[in-house]
């Protein structure tokens, strides 16, 4: 069941990079996860999976860092946030990981997208039905 949640979740971060690639009309070639969630191995790779793009885990202590780099900048002893990020970029521990597996995830974000819409249709009546179909939809890919 947790392996059908983070498989999820990683078809609605693709999902969204899709989108927002579509509104912006820039492409999006990485994807970072920070914070304690970027501790987690499994997560990582699967977003790497799904989203077809190189993820950089960590750092941990993301929130901290961003507020010791502003508090950094506004007294002058850092130039701008570039600079602030090549300084963490080299000084804290960063994970790769990098996609494979691209085709199971083409086809199981139609199955995501189908699953979408299907929630939409009639939320109040169906949303007891959701999250079997979801599962259902997902397994085809841990099952083998």
């Amino acid at each position: 069941m947790v392996r059908c949640c983070l498989e999820s979740l990683a078809l609605k971060y693709r999902w969204v990079v899709d989108a927002l690639e579509t509104l912006t009309g820039r492409s999006l070639d990485t994807f970072r996860i920070v914070g304690g969630g970027s501790q987690n191995a499994l997560p990582c790779q699967l977003t790497a999976d799904a989203c077809k793009r190189q993820v950089v885990a960590g750092p941990v202590e993301a929130a901290a860092l961003g507020n010791i780099l502003v508090q950094i900048i506004a007294m002058g002893h850092l130039p701008e946030l570039a600079a602030g990020r090549a300084a963490v970029a080299v000084s804290m521990k960063q994970v790769i990981y990098d996609p494979r597996a691209a085709d199971e995830w083409d086809a199981a974000i139609v199955g995501f997208d189908a699953l979408g819409e299907y929630h939409r249709m009639d939320s109040r009546d169906r949303i007891t039905e959701w999250p079997g179909y979801a599962f259902h939809c997902r397994a085809s890919l841990f099952l083998d």
